[in-house]
C-alpha cells in the first residue's frame, strides 16, 4: 500500500510541475510584460520579499 502512495505523491509532483511550466509558456506567449527579465529564476522568487534573498541582499 506504501508504494501506491509513494506512486500517487509522485505522479501528482509531476503532473503539478508539468502544469505549472505550461501556465508559464502560456503567459509568456500572451502577455510578456508579466514575465520579469533579466533574471533567469526570478519566477521561482517572486514572492519572496527581497530581504531574504542571499544575493539581493549585498547588490545594493
Amino acid at each position: 500500500m506504501l508504494h501506491l502512495r509513494v506512486l500517487i505523491a509522485v505522479f501528482s509532483t509531476l503532473l503539478l510541475l508539468h502544469a505549472s511550466f505550461r501556465l508559464y509558456r502560456i503567459i509568456a506567449a500572451e502577455r510578456p510584460e508579466w514575465i520579469p527579465v533579466g533574471q533567469p529564476s526570478a519566477r521561482f522568487y517572486a514572492g519572496i520579499p527581497r530581504i531574504l534573498l542571499a544575493k539581493a541582499r549585498f547588490q545594493g
